[in-house]
């Protein structure tokens, strides 16, 4: 027994100092609420922020959320895929980018939930519609952090949905603070910086070398993904095929409930009298090309379809296509498999227009 013990002894301290190092470097800012804090304090100010790291893009939306004081006329949720919408689209309007990478349907109504209780109704929204939106099989615990708003949009629209907000989100960081490969990003952390926090950097500039949040939530990307050459961005399309196929690889069939759940949501901003825009990024050629010559990827071309009877059912505009050969674009237009430039979204949204 007094061995067991001298053991367990023995242990203590090495645990407590995984511990302390994982809560106070914390690379991936999962403890500490200041890194979000920073980046939507600037954003307020008006300053884009760049030399950003790892942060909860969700806790960014619901900190800037809550302090902002302006009113956008304009508003966009969505997915990675939206994030270069902004004033160079809107550009006579006051816009608001609330898109967050991976998002699911949860994340949108969660965002939109926020947006709701400050009374932020806007004059357009624009809403980013993913095939995996529509994928029961998707295992998205991204919209965790905001959940409670998830669960509150989920009751205005008369859908029960049980928490597991406190459990999931307490799990997480535990496992994190005691984790090995948590320590491991730590150590990686204080050897490239030190034991010196790296906090974001306001500029008035919106091209920079590393990714930026320009004032209004939309992006830059960092400038060695702005410069892809043509070879480059090709080789990463087909690299996107590669194993798994993020969102859709297991996309069967698109899931009715689902749709029942956008639909009840786009009948609320009927109520609501927002003007909505559903808006379908599209794929790389080589991506698309192999979904449609894939039978097992037939539900990733279906969704486009339900989207498409689901706008038309409420009297909402759509822009966009999955299918980069209708909107004329080639690989000059993106960045990879499934992001497209700031380009190719000004060739669509003036398409539409004109």
């Amino acid at each position: 027994m007094k061995k067991f013990f001298a053991k367990i002894l023995f242990f203590i301290p090495l645990i407590l100092t995984l511990v302390g190092i994982n809560y106070c470097i914390d690379p991936g800012n999962i403890f500490h609420q200041n890194y979000v804090n920073a980046i939507a304090k600037d954003l307020l100010n008006g300053k884009n922020v760049t030399n950003i790291q790892n942060y909860d893009e969700r806790m960014l939306q619901k900190s800037f959320i809550q302090k902002t004081q302006k009113k956008p006329e304009v508003i966009v949720l969505g997915s990675s895929r939206v994030l270069l919408i902004g004033n160079n689209i809107y550009n006579n309007k006051t816009c608001l980018n609330s898109g967050v990478s991976g998002a699911g349907i949860e994340d949108i109504f969660a965002i939109y939930n926020m947006l709701l209780k400050k009374r932020f109704k806007p004059e357009k929204l624009i809403i980013g519609l993913d095939p995996w939106m529509l994928n029961d099989n998707r295992k998205h615990e991204g919209f965790r952090s905001i959940e409670n708003d998830y669960i509150e949009m989920m009751k205005r629209l008369n859908f029960p949905v049980s928490s597991q907000n406190s459990s999931a989100a307490a799990f997480k960081k535990v496992t994190e603070i005691i984790s090995l490969q948590y320590l491991q990003e730590s150590i990686k952390y204080i050897k490239e910086n030190g034991f010196h926090k790296i906090m974001p950097t306001a500029t008035d500039n919106s091209d920079n070398k590393k990714r930026t949040i320009l004032f209004n939530g939309s992006i830059s990307y960092d400038e060695d993904l702005r410069k892809s050459s043509a070879l480059l961005v090709e080789t990463r399309a087909k690299k996107y095929l590669q194993g798994e196929i993020y969102g859709v690889n297991d996309l069967t069939e698109y899931s009715t409930a689902r749709k029942s759940m956008l639909s009840s949501f786009f009948d609320l901003l009927k109520r609501e009298n927002v003007e909505v825009t559903l808006f379908l990024a599209p794929y790389h050629p080589i991506v698309y090309k192999y979904f449609k010559e894939n039978r097992k990827f037939s539900a990733v071309l279906e969704t486009e379809k339900v989207y498409r009877e689901l706008a038309a059912q409420k009297g909402f505009s759509v822009i966009g296509s999955f299918d980069p050969e209708k909107l004329d674009l080639n690989n000059s237009y993106f960045y990879d498999g499934m992001h497209c430039t700031p380009q190719a979204l000004t060739k669509i949204f003036n398409a539409e227009a004109n």
